[in-house]
């Protein structure tokens, strides 16, 4: 579901204008958040770029599972301070 969202547009907001973005893969994109809350109180987090001119959503990435893990560059790491 966040995925969808996110792939639609959804944003909670921009984290990275594109003046700040070094990769030179995105040259004119900003980089995004979105998250949800399910009704059992779980959030999904991803971060993903948009392209400025297009709206093109691409490099979508999980930052934070429903499931209590949370990415951390290679791996995941199970949340141990009780949040969700």
């Amino acid at each position: 579901m966040v995925a969808d969202a996110a792939q639609n547009g959804a944003s909670d907001g921009v984290i990275k204008y594109k003046d700040e973005i070094s990769d030179e893969r995105f040259p004119n994109h900003e980089k995004h958040e979105y998250s949800e809350t399910s009704n059992d109180g779980r959030t999904s987090t991803v971060h993903y770029m948009k392209d400025i001119d297009t709206g093109e959503v691409s490099d979508m990435k999980f930052k934070k599972h429903s499931d209590g893990t949370v990415n951390e560059g290679e791996g995941y790491k199970a949340l141990t301070n009780g949040e969700k």
